[in-house]
């Protein structure tokens, strides 16, 4: 069983527990294709050797009339039983009707009327039967699942026309081929049992909830012409199969004409239909069980559906040219064997992103109703094709032509609604589940804006002030007014800096209370927003008034005034002079040292590395540096600002340096950005540098998002390629942020791959290494297991599976940068929502949206994500060899996190063994100093180090 299981996984790609369904249900095709095959000759034979090929344009017609009426009979049970009932009712009734038909044969006055019906009724419940088996297929089998396995059972339709064909050749001259009707019987009657057994013993919960999905359609008023015409997906599905239908009856009637006019012996016509037929699902076999599953795999759906067409209109050339019967033959065989295999898979498969509550109608109508009507236009076009032309076939081939290039035009249009009806399929539930939003419908802007900041949520009234500040303020005064006596000092902060364009005199009064009012709590930075909004806006003389501010007593409002002073003088001479900046600095740093109040000195530094930085007096610089030096985190922050607004690159190292400090990275964070576009370059040499510490360089990033620069751009894709995993994580989400803001910005699409393509790699990495982890704790007998040993394999596969995650979600926030974001980041959710349709949903889209290198290495991945017992396939599937532990180890280390480095070297230590060396001297390289900690402590215990 294991070599059959093996077998079926190599050949087929047939995972564990697809088995049973999918040997069912190509049973049931094999069965029902060979039923048709052996009334279908029958009636086509019948037909011809009764009313000859110049009769049937009118059968072609009598087809779209009887499939109409069939249509409404069929719509009316599917809204009134469920569909398994209606399978049953179906084949039970074809089987009576074939069981009249063969009755009707052998009696002389319904013989003729009979041959006429039953090559109508063939043509109409056939079209029922394979539509009824391929809607169920799309409920038992989800979009990855059908993209695998309907090559495969499709092969059973292909198979069934080969015996189905071979038989009727071999039978019909033995026993008649009116009696060849009771065979068919007898193999619907089978796929009766099949289909009972099928449902009490494949279908589960997922698969009756797909089921009832569909069934839910049955209590849909509208009618599915309406849902076909709503949607483009439908519409230009029903257009290709409509026309390939026309096409194919204009094939038919060629390879027909040309048939009936070299053989006119009835049960040799249907010998020879019967051996050509089988010969062509021989071919068709062939191509289902060897190329369908690739091409479409590699090449997509779309691309899969222009095989047919374009083979045809080379078999129709060939009957132009020289319309003999091996021209007929190539011609026919060609239709047969591409339509059955590659075109069916596709077009099956094109159904899939439909939704479920139009599915199920939908696609009966196209397959019964267009199918059939198509049947009918081309009976009339072949009717006027003869009365013009007579019984040529070369007009016919003529007309297959022009007809082929409106097919592709028609494929052209789909493969990228196919797409869109994916891409529809992930947003909707995400939407559904997504929070409430903010209606902007019944309100304006202005009003959303005015109604969070009179709200009580301070974080989203700061956040809310710092957005808009780009916009008009005039029409937000009455909301500052009360923001500035806010109880919160960071929201009157925030609210003064909004109120600094806007000359309102209650605003005016309100900033001077802020100054003079001791009990408003008005800080430093409050103050000095206040004294600024006043240097604009009050009446006066405001360079007097700025100079009394700075000689107040009060020390809290005279260092406000000197902060404002320096800023306000910073590319001002004749200010500066006027109000003594430079002298009042210099006075206040004089007299730092004489304080002997603790606090005072603090605030007077604080005040003096402010006034520093916002007057940038470059000869205060030094004290800049002491600060940042100083005890004091309050002076030292202060120092971070003020260096920061001097926008001096010698202050860009010492910046840096604080930056380790979780307290201080904000600030360091907020300087840092204040240089511009100058510090790009600068920052980009540091986060290249592994000499400098990890702990700096993954800050720098987010610093240089900010800036936002072409060049901000270019170096971030030029370290997407750091060992260090937190440095590539900061500058993907820095490059990310760059994307959704929209700028006009370039991303090198070349270098993106390359970085994708190397995450994919070092995801397979990971998996290697899992798999030796699980593989380790499953062989290893319990008796004989080192509990430690074990216990740490444990904890190392919980990390790597949690690493695993990460890195998936790495590479689709790298797939941002090439693809519309939008796009990849529906299919991520989809992928991690739990929902088994959804996760398929998503990598179909994946699987048709990417590129063929990243498809071919990211879709076994995303499919690993999502079933643990795929590790080993997946690695063997892209030829990943790894001979043992410590070569995965060797691979995945380097560059993984310092938490999961230090959990395989505990691993490594519990082993004890000291071939590990080399891999340890390696990780104690690492910038981490507890990597190198632990590293060295290991090396010593190898006798490597002293």
């Amino acid at each position: 069983m294991s070599v059959l299981n093996t077998l079926l996984r190599n050949s087929m790609d047939i995972r564990k527990g697809e088995g049973p369904r999918v040997a069912l249900m190509f049973s049931y095709i094999f069965l029902i294709i060979t039923a048709l095959m052996i009334v279908k000759p029958v009636a086509n034979a019948q037909f011809l050797s009764t009313f000859g090929a110049g009769r049937l344009p009118f059968a072609f017609i009598a087809v779209a009339v009887l499939a109409v009426a069939v249509s409404s009979l069929y719509t009316h049970w599917l809204r009134r039983i469920d569909f398994f009932r209606l399978i049953i009712r179906t084949l039970q009734a074809a089987i009576a009707a074939m069981v009249v038909f063969w009755g009707a044969l052998y009696s002389d006055p319904l013989r003729l009327p009979a041959i006429f019906i039953l090559y109508v009724w063939a043509a109409v419940i056939g079209l029922i039967v394979v539509s009824q088996f391929w809607i169920l297929a799309n409920a038992i089998f989800n979009p990855r699942e059908a993209r695998r396995l309907f090559s495969v059972v499709g092969a059973g339709a292909i198979a069934g026309g080969i015996f189905g064909g071979y038989l009727t050749n071999l039978l019909a001259a033995w026993v008649g081929s009116a009696n060849l009707i009771l065979v068919g019987a007898g193999c619907l009657a089978v796929c009766i049992l099949l289909a009972k057994h099928l449902y009490r013993t494949t279908i589960d919960d997922q698969h009756l909830h797909r089921i009832r999905q569909k069934e839910q359609a049955a209590v849909e008023p509208r009618h599915p012409l309406v849902a076909i015409a709503r949607s483009r997906h439908l519409s230009f599905l029903a257009g290709i199969i409509g026309l390939s239908v026309i096409v194919a009856k204009l094939v038919e009637y060629q390879f027909s004409a040309v048939a009936t006019a070299q053989i006119p012996e009835a049960d040799q016509l249907t010998a020879f239909f019967g051996f050509w037929l089988s010969n062509l699902n021989v071919l068709s076999l062939l191509i289902q069980l060897f190329v369908t599953r690739r091409v479409v795999g590699m090449i997509g759906v779309g691309v899969s559906l222009f095989f047919l067409p374009m083979v045809i209109a080379l078999g129709s050339v060939l009957v132009l040219i020289h319309p003999a019967l091996w021209a007929a033959i190539f011609l026919k065989v060609g239709d047969g064997s591409l339509k059955n295999s590659v075109n069916k898979a596709a077009l099956e498969l094109m159904v899939l992103p439909v939704p479920a509550d139009i599915k199920s109608q939908a696609k009966t109508f196209i397959d019964v109703i267009v199918d059939s009507t198509a049947t009918g236009l081309g009976g009339l076009l072949l009717l006027g094709l003869t009365a013009v032309f007579g019984l040529s076939v070369r007009p016919a081939a003529v007309l297959t032509i022009i007809l082929i290039g409106i097919w592709v035009v028609l494929i052209q249009r789909i493969r990228k609604a196919y797409i869109d009806a994916f891409r529809s399929s992930l947003t909707a539930p995400m939407e559904a589940g997504s929070a409430v939003r903010m209606p902007l419908a019944n309100t304006s802007i202005i009003g959303n804006i005015v109604e969070v900041l009179d709200g009580d949520n301070v974080p989203q009234i700061i956040h809310t002030l710092r957005m808009t500040r780009s916009i008009d303020q005039k029409q937000l005064v009455p909301s500052l007014r009360r923001l500035i006596r806010h109880p919160s000092a960071t929201v009157r902060l925030e609210a003064l800096k909004s109120c600094y364009p806007c000359h309102d005199p209650e605003l005016v009064a309100a900033a001077t209370e802020l100054i003079a009012d001791p009990n408003a709590g008005a800080g430093q930075a409050v103050m000095t927003e206040a004294m600024h909004y006043l240097f604009r806006h009050a009446d006066g003389d405001r360079v007097s008034m700025l100079g009394d501010f700075m000689r107040n007593p009060d020390a809290a409002v005279s260092g406000a005034a000197l902060v404002c002073a320096s800023r306000e003088s910073r590319r001002n001479p004749r200010l500066r002079q006027a109000l003594k900046v430079r002298a009042e600095i210099d006075s206040l740093l004089r007299h730092i040292p004489l304080e002997t109040d603790a606090g005072r000195a603090v605030r007077f530094k604080r005040t003096c590395a402010a006034a520093i930085g916002a007057a940038n007096i470059a000869s205060f610089f030094p004290y800049l540096n002491v600060f940042l030096s100083d005890t004091a985190p309050e002076v030292v922050k202060a120092a971070v600002k003020a260096a920061g607004e001097t926008r001096h690159d010698a202050f860009v190292p010492a910046i840096l340096e604080k930056i380790r400090s979780a307290s201080l990275r904000q600030v360091c964070s907020d300087a840092l950005k204040q240089f511009g576009p100058d510090i790009d370059r600068l920052l980009a040499n540091c986060l290249s540098n592994p000499l400098i510490n990890y702990d700096i360089r993954r800050h720098l990033p987010d610093i240089l998002a900010a800036v936002g620069s072409q060049t901000t751009v270019t170096v971030l894709v030029e370290n997407l390629d750091q060992k260090d995993p937190s440095v590539r994580n900061a500058s993907i989400r820095a490059l990310n942020r760059l994307r959704r803001q929209g700028k006009d910005l370039r991303f090198d699409d070349q270098a993106v791959v390359r970085c994708i393509l190397q995450e994919a790699r070092r995801h397979l990495n990971m998996l290697a290494a899992l798999y030796y982890q699980i593989d380790a704790r499953q062989t290893v007998a319990p008796s004989a297991a080192d509990t430690a040993v074990l216990s740490l394999r444990q904890k190392l596969a919980g990390e790597i599976e949690k690493r695993l995650d990460v890195n998936l979600e790495r590479i689709f926030s790298l797939l941002g940068l090439k693809y519309p974001v939008g796009d990849i980041s529906r299919a991520y959710q989809g992928l991690v929502s739990g929902q088994p349709d959804l996760r398929a949903n998503a990598i179909e889209f994946l699987d048709n949206v990417l590129d063929t290198d990243l498809k071919r290495s990211l879709i076994p991945i995303v499919e690993t994500a999502l079933m643990d017992r795929m590790i080993e396939q997946t690695i063997a599937r892209l030829g990943v060899k790894i001979p043992s532990e410590m070569d995965a180890f060797a691979l995945m280390l380097p560059e993984a996190d310092a938490d999961l480095q230090i959990q395989a070297l505990d691993l490594i230590a519990q082993l004890g063994d000291p071939a590990y060396a080399g891999l340890v001297a390696e990780l104690m390289a690492m910038a981490h100093p507890r990597v190198r900690a632990a590293a060295g402590g290991l090396l010593q215990r190898f006798g490597y180090l002293a």
